[in-house]
């Protein structure tokens, strides 16, 4: 996965995958029925996967240095990333 590369989120990875597509998904959704133009579509732009690449590395890199878990790394980035991406 290329937004869940550090070894702290392997044990989850499929997982993982499948919330990202869900998640892509929803987006998709969302933003076509929200759109004024009949045409639009949404898509997540592979741009953005390096930067939630790099936040889910930062945040699990944190985590891990200060004596936390794979699976607390892991539920803390997901949320540093959901409100990332809201905000």
């Amino acid at each position: 996965s290329v937004i869940f590369a550090h070894h702290a989120f392997q044990p989850w990875s499929p997982l993982l995958a499948k919330m990202v597509v869900l998640s892509s998904a929803v987006h998709q959704t969302i933003f076509c029925l929200q759109s004024k133009m009949p045409w639009a579509i949404g898509q997540v732009q592979d741009a953005g996967l390096i930067f939630l690449n790099k936040i889910s590395t930062k945040v699990a890199e944190e985590v891990l240095a200060a004596g936390g878990t794979d699976a607390e790394a892991t539920s803390t980035a997901i949320v540093t990333l959901s409100l990332c991406t809201a905000l």
